[in-house]
């Protein structure tokens, strides 16, 4: 399914210049353009992944510790409050 195709959206997609990312010219992207990184941005760019996955990570973790507390005050028994922090 297509989410933007329906809606008119139309997504610029960048990619850096790694084989697994090239994408053959058969593949229809209709609402969807690739643009590639100059060969020596890509160590550039990397530390500022570093911090997105560390912030992503950090959220994630976040939202996982509230779900558990929400269970606890849903009166979740210890035992399986022990089964789910492991």
């Amino acid at each position: 399914m297509n989410i933007s195709r329906g809606k008119g959206r139309k997504i610029v997609l960048f990619l850096d210049n790694t084989l697994v990312h090239i994408v053959d010219e058969a593949t229809n992207l209709t609402n969807v353009e690739l643009r590639y990184f100059s060969p020596n941005l890509t160590s550039i760019l990397q530390p500022l992944d570093a911090c997105i996955i560390r912030s992503l990570k950090a959220l994630s973790r976040k939202f996982e510790i509230l779900s558990i507390l929400d269970n606890i005050n849903d009166s979740l028994h210890a035992s399986d409050l022990v089964r789910k922090l492991s």
